[in-house]
């Protein structure tokens, strides 16, 4: 079963680097002629280092807020763990659609490091809530620093998109403190199955007695993730405004306009389209920084900032996932008899 489910990981995952690597070296090429490699030329390396220990930066910080938030809920999981978990789940988030695959595992991982079922449910939902909190304060702001530079379907569009988001997630998060039967009984509609209904309602219990430990739990923990959340945020918000210093760019008039790309950026990270949005990332940032920045620039840059970014967290993401399925094996294949309870 490990064998299986790590050679579809691995088919999986050489598609979206493929996909990444070829919408990006299609851009590097269309500006060939345009004088991309003058850029290439001119990069200042200590730059690109700074911009690398900036992105490990965000690493430990994940880690951090991880271990912050599980103390917060009554648990003990180190900045190690927390730093293993996270790069798992984002190397997972890279083989699935709308990187959606990465919180389950996340999930579960968390509960083989000693949180409750319930627990781990609740600090990986507290986690994406202070992130939606953060997205949904910046993206106005993006949006009103790029005002008449996109079309107005795509302001419409973001807007809406981060709404629905942000709705749902609050309605499901209250519903299943203040009414776990909907919540059950709109999950239990979609299947038939009397063992996958009880597993459901199970896991609604399990969540709400999380919630309820995390709104119960210490505050200064949680005001201390939510500080983590804004500087590891604002930390990945101005990696592409390194990585255009190192192309000899000056961004004293433009850093806004990166920062509110950024901030637009995530939420096209969320169509669930390509595994880990690879190809559709490329183009957007392409269609998005070519609005105010020459195309051979916004090309090298694109080049660069994957390497940085995505390239640089499958790979460490990639071999913290090997260690962790080689040392849990089957772990995707919980039963309900050996998970830990609440």
């Amino acid at each position: 079963m490990l064998k299986k489910m790590l050679g579809r990981i691995k088919e999986v995952f050489i598609f979206s680097i493929l996909l990444s690597s070829v919408i990006t070296g299609f851009f590097l090429i269309s500006n060939f002629d345009l004088g991309v490699l003058t850029y290439f030329k001119r990069i200042k390396l200590e730059y690109i280092f700074f911009a690398i220990l900036v992105q490990v930066f965000v690493w430990f910080l994940l880690g951090l807020r991880t271990k912050i938030l599980s103390k917060a809920l009554g648990g003990r999981i180190s900045i190690f763990d927390g730093i293993t978990t996270s790069l798992s789940s984002l190397f997972v988030a890279s083989t699935t659609p709308g990187s959606g695959g990465g919180e389950p595992l996340r999930l579960l991982l968390l509960n083989r490091k000693g949180l409750t079922l319930g627990r781990s449910a609740a600090l990986v939902a507290g986690e994406c809530f202070l992130d939606v909190i953060f997205f949904v304060i910046m993206l106005p702001i993006g949006l009103y620093w790029l005002r008449g530079r996109l079309p107005q379907d795509v302001v419409i569009i973001s807007s809406v998109f981060i709404s629905i988001i942000f709705i749902v997630g609050l309605i499901f998060i209250i519903g299943s403190i203040l009414r776990p039967d909907k919540i059950k009984a709109l999950f239990c509609w979609f299947f038939k199955d009397d063992i996958i209904k009880t597993r459901i309602e199970r896991e609604v219990d399990y969540f709400k007695e999380g919630l309820c430990n995390f709104i119960n739990g210490r505050r200064l923990e949680i005001g201390l993730g939510f500080l983590y959340t804004i500087l590891l945020r604002i930390l990945e918000f101005a990696l592409p405004i390194l990585i255009f210093v190192s192309l000899g760019i000056d961004i004293k008039s433009i850093w806004m306009l990166c920062i509110a790309v950024q901030a637009i950026l995530v939420i096209v990270m969320f169509i669930p389209l390509t595994p880990g949005s690879s190809g559709i990332l490329e183009v957007s940032m392409f269609s998005l920084y070519t609005t105010f920045i020459a195309s051979p620039i916004v090309a090298a840059f694109i080049a660069i900032y994957r390497v940085v970014t995505y390239y640089l967290t499958i790979f460490a993401g990639g071999v913290m996932s090997v260690c962790v399925f080689k040392q849990h094996n089957g772990i995707l294949n919980l039963d309900s008899n050996n998970r830990q309870r609440l």
